[in-house]
């Protein structure tokens, strides 16, 4: 029976993303913010076309100590196919539990098949310390 119930949430939490990201892919719409998400825009430093065969990963990291490596917390990715930059984003956070002592990060990165086209260069910071649910990410080419 746990099993069952935890097949359901895990359920619901898939369609509930799934949903959110289309309402992203809708030109025009800014999703409203979601209390269990970060929501924003990632935009390209340089006016180029993307492959429509490119995918873009937005992660949330969290750092609980300076000295300590980034544990990715959170993660989604919407495949580019005829969208255009800005690329809306929701990023749901249901799964991660907010350390308020912890800062956290959004990055993002666009991959075509196995390589990394562009990718975010600065920390954005959100959740804690300050920071929002909203983040206007922008990513730069990376040099094969």
């Amino acid at each position: 029976m746990i099993s069952s119930i935890t097949s359901r949430r895990a359920l619901f939490a898939t369609l509930a993303s799934a949903a959110l990201l289309a309402a992203c892919a809708q030109p025009g719409k800014m999703p409203a913010p979601q209390a269990n998400a970060i929501v924003g825009t990632v935009d390209l430093a340089e006016r180029v076309m993307v492959p429509p065969q490119s995918t873009l990963i937005v992660e949330l990291h969290q750092i609980a100590q300076p000295s300590a490596p980034a544990q990715i917390v959170g993660q989604t990715a919407i495949n580019i196919e005829t969208l255009k930059p800005p690329f809306k984003f929701i990023l749901p956070t249901n799964n991660a539990p907010i350390n308020q002592e912890a800062e956290y990060r959004v990055s993002a990165r666009i991959t075509l098949g196995n390589q990394t086209t562009f990718a975010s260069d600065t920390a954005y910071p959100v959740l804690t310390r300050g920071a929002g649910k909203t983040a206007n990410l922008m990513l730069v080419r990376v040099a094969p």
